[in-house]
Order: C-alpha cells, then sequence, then structure tokens
C-alpha cells in the first residue's frame, strides 16, 4: 500500500510491506537538496547501511524506482 507523507517542501512517498514503512531515499536528499549520487555512493560505502531498490507504484499510478 503507497502512502503519502507530509514533509515541509514536498510529499514523500512510503510503500508499507507486511505492515512495515519503507521510504524511498533519492525524494528524500532531493527534497533537502542533498545530491542523491554522491549520497547514494556515501551510503554503498557504510557497512551498516542497508541499500535495496525496489519499483513502487507512486500515487500518480506511474512506476518508480
Amino acid at each position: 500500500m503507497t502512502e503519502l507523507i507530509p514533509s515541509y517542501s514536498t510529499q514523500l512517498v512510503a510503500e508499507k510491506i507486511n505492515g512495515v514503512p519503507f521510504v524511498a531515499a533519492k525524494p528524500i536528499y532531493e527534497a533537502i537538496g542533498i545530491s542523491w549520487p554522491s549520497q547514494y555512493k556515501n551510503l554503498r560505502s557504510r557497512p551498516w547501511a542497508v541499500i535495496a531498490e525496489s519499483t513502487i507504484t507512486g500515487t500518480d499510478g506511474n512506476a518508480t524506482k
């Protein structure tokens, strides 16, 4: 189930899987003005960071990675 989470400047998309909300990191970084490519590279280098890519359907019906 896709939900919108209100934020200061935009609405963020969350997908509930087995009752646990998952959010896409890229729109969060973009909303606060941080470069996603550099943060993605940074997160991939951290052993504690868990990154998974999945496709979700937004409230507009479009698929997003």
